[in-house]
Protein backbone atom coordinates (compact mmCIF):
# COMPACT_ATOMS: atom_id res chain seq x y z
CA UNK A 1 0.00 0.00 0.00
CA UNK A 2 2.78 2.51 0.84
CA UNK A 3 4.58 2.06 -2.50
CA UNK A 4 1.26 2.56 -4.27
CA UNK A 5 0.50 5.66 -2.18
CA UNK A 6 3.95 7.11 -2.92
CA UNK A 7 3.48 6.55 -6.66
CA UNK A 8 0.01 8.11 -6.52
CA UNK A 9 1.45 11.26 -4.90
CA UNK A 10 4.33 11.41 -7.40
CA UNK A 11 1.87 11.04 -10.28
CA UNK A 12 -0.32 13.87 -8.92
CA UNK A 13 2.78 16.07 -8.51
CA UNK A 14 3.95 15.33 -12.08
CA UNK A 15 0.53 16.12 -13.52
CA UNK A 16 0.26 19.39 -11.59
CA UNK A 17 3.80 20.55 -12.44
CA UNK A 18 3.20 19.93 -16.15
CA UNK A 19 0.27 22.37 -16.32
CA UNK A 20 1.62 25.87 -15.49
CA UNK A 21 4.32 27.54 -17.57
CA UNK A 22 5.76 29.41 -14.60
CA UNK A 23 6.39 28.65 -10.96
CA UNK A 24 7.56 30.49 -7.85
CA UNK A 25 11.15 30.03 -6.69
CA UNK A 26 11.43 30.93 -3.01
CA UNK A 27 14.70 31.43 -1.14
CA UNK A 28 15.33 32.23 2.53
CA UNK A 29 16.30 35.88 2.99
CA UNK A 30 19.11 37.02 5.27
CA UNK A 31 16.60 38.54 7.73
CA UNK A 32 14.79 35.21 8.26
CA UNK A 33 12.00 35.92 5.78
CA UNK A 34 11.59 34.64 2.26
CA UNK A 35 11.86 36.07 -1.25
CA UNK A 36 9.75 34.68 -4.09
CA UNK A 37 10.31 35.12 -7.83
CA UNK A 38 8.34 33.96 -10.83
CA UNK A 39 10.52 31.59 -12.84
CA UNK A 40 10.31 29.34 -15.87
CA UNK A 41 11.62 25.84 -15.28
CA UNK A 42 14.14 24.45 -17.76
CA UNK A 43 13.74 21.13 -19.49
CA UNK A 44 15.22 18.29 -17.47
CA UNK A 45 18.99 18.28 -17.34
CA UNK A 46 20.31 14.96 -16.11
CA UNK A 47 18.64 11.75 -15.03
CA UNK A 48 16.64 12.69 -11.93
CA UNK A 49 13.16 13.97 -12.77
CA UNK A 50 13.00 15.53 -9.28
CA UNK A 51 15.95 17.84 -9.84
CA UNK A 52 14.69 21.22 -11.00
CA UNK A 53 16.78 23.67 -13.05
CA UNK A 54 16.47 27.44 -13.64
CA UNK A 55 18.54 30.14 -15.32
CA UNK A 56 19.61 33.09 -13.18
CA UNK A 57 22.15 35.83 -12.92
CA UNK A 58 25.13 34.76 -10.82
CA UNK A 59 25.33 38.22 -9.24
CA UNK A 60 21.60 38.43 -8.43
CA UNK A 61 20.13 38.64 -4.94
CA UNK A 62 18.61 35.17 -5.56
CA UNK A 63 22.07 33.75 -6.30
CA UNK A 64 23.42 35.31 -3.11
CA UNK A 65 20.61 33.75 -1.08
CA UNK A 66 21.28 30.36 -2.65
CA UNK A 67 24.99 30.64 -1.83
CA UNK A 68 24.17 31.60 1.75
CA UNK A 69 21.36 29.13 2.51
CA UNK A 70 21.72 26.34 -0.04
CA UNK A 71 17.92 25.93 -0.02
CA UNK A 72 14.99 26.66 -2.32
CA UNK A 73 11.28 25.97 -2.39
CA UNK A 74 9.60 25.79 -5.80
CA UNK A 75 5.83 26.17 -5.99
CA UNK A 76 3.64 25.31 -8.97
CA UNK A 77 -0.02 26.34 -8.96
CA UNK A 78 -2.69 25.51 -11.51
CA UNK A 79 -5.59 27.88 -10.93
CA UNK A 80 -8.07 26.14 -13.24
CA UNK A 81 -7.73 22.87 -11.36
CA UNK A 82 -7.14 24.36 -7.93
CA UNK A 83 -3.98 22.26 -7.62
CA UNK A 84 -0.59 23.19 -6.21
CA UNK A 85 2.70 21.46 -5.51
CA UNK A 86 5.58 22.63 -3.35
CA UNK A 87 9.03 21.15 -3.97
CA UNK A 88 11.70 21.74 -1.33
CA UNK A 89 15.37 20.98 -1.69
CA UNK A 90 19.04 21.76 -1.73
CA UNK A 91 19.96 24.47 -4.24
CA UNK A 92 23.33 25.20 -5.84
CA UNK A 93 24.56 27.52 -8.56
CA UNK A 94 26.06 25.81 -11.60
CA UNK A 95 28.43 27.86 -13.75
CA UNK A 96 29.71 25.03 -15.94
CA UNK A 97 30.05 26.80 -19.34
CA UNK A 98 29.72 23.65 -21.50
CA UNK A 99 26.50 22.74 -19.67
CA UNK A 100 25.13 26.26 -20.08
CA UNK A 101 26.10 26.26 -23.77
CA UNK A 102 24.41 22.88 -24.31
CA UNK A 103 21.09 24.06 -22.86
CA UNK A 104 21.13 27.73 -23.83
CA UNK A 105 17.99 29.22 -25.40
CA UNK A 106 18.54 32.27 -27.60
CA UNK A 107 15.58 34.06 -25.98
CA UNK A 108 17.67 34.32 -22.79
CA UNK A 109 20.12 36.65 -24.54
CA UNK A 110 17.75 39.54 -23.78
CA UNK A 111 18.68 39.07 -20.10
CA UNK A 112 22.39 38.47 -20.66
CA UNK A 113 24.25 40.87 -22.98
CA UNK A 114 26.98 38.29 -23.61
CA UNK A 115 24.46 35.58 -24.51
CA UNK A 116 25.49 32.06 -23.63
CA UNK A 117 29.06 33.27 -23.02
CA UNK A 118 27.96 35.88 -20.46
CA UNK A 119 29.93 35.11 -17.29
CA UNK A 120 26.94 36.16 -15.17
CA UNK A 121 24.64 33.47 -16.63
CA UNK A 122 24.27 30.54 -14.23
CA UNK A 123 21.92 27.65 -13.68
CA UNK A 124 20.23 26.94 -10.38
CA UNK A 125 20.04 23.23 -9.63
CA UNK A 126 17.51 22.22 -6.97
CA UNK A 127 17.70 18.62 -5.75
CA UNK A 128 14.22 18.00 -4.37
CA UNK A 129 14.00 16.24 -1.01
CA UNK A 130 10.37 16.99 -0.09
CA UNK A 131 7.16 17.19 -2.12
CA UNK A 132 3.87 18.52 -0.78
CA UNK A 133 0.69 18.45 -2.84
CA UNK A 134 -2.73 20.03 -2.45
CA UNK A 135 -4.86 18.80 -5.35
CA UNK A 136 -8.41 17.99 -6.38
CA UNK A 137 -9.55 21.44 -5.26
CA UNK A 138 -7.93 21.00 -1.86
CA UNK A 139 -9.61 17.72 -1.02
CA UNK A 140 -6.37 15.74 -1.11
CA UNK A 141 -3.10 16.74 0.53
CA UNK A 142 0.00 14.63 0.90
CA UNK A 143 3.73 14.90 1.55
CA UNK A 144 6.76 12.84 0.58
CA UNK A 145 10.39 13.02 1.64
CA UNK A 146 13.67 11.45 0.57
CA UNK A 147 17.38 11.68 1.29
CA UNK A 148 20.03 12.26 -1.42
CA UNK A 149 17.88 11.20 -4.37
CA UNK A 150 16.97 7.98 -2.59
CA UNK A 151 13.52 6.38 -2.39
CA UNK A 152 10.53 8.51 -1.43
CA UNK A 153 8.82 8.02 1.95
CA UNK A 154 5.20 8.97 2.59
CA UNK A 155 4.97 11.52 5.42
CA UNK A 156 1.29 12.39 5.24
CA UNK A 157 -1.71 11.48 3.11
CA UNK A 158 -5.14 12.94 3.87
CA UNK A 159 -6.79 10.11 1.93
CA UNK A 160 -5.21 7.54 4.23
CA UNK A 161 -5.90 9.57 7.37
CA UNK A 162 -9.37 10.65 6.32
CA UNK A 163 -8.57 14.32 7.06
CA UNK A 164 -6.65 17.14 5.44
CA UNK A 165 -3.00 17.54 6.45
Amino acid sequence: MTAEAVERVLRAARETIAKPRYCWAITPSADGGANARGMQRLANIGDDEWTVWFLTGGSSRKAGEIRRSGRMTVVYAHDAGGDCVALVGRAVLVTDRPLIHAHWQESWSRFFAGGRDDPNAAFVKVEISRIEICVERGTWTAALEREAQGPWRLLADSRAAGTAT
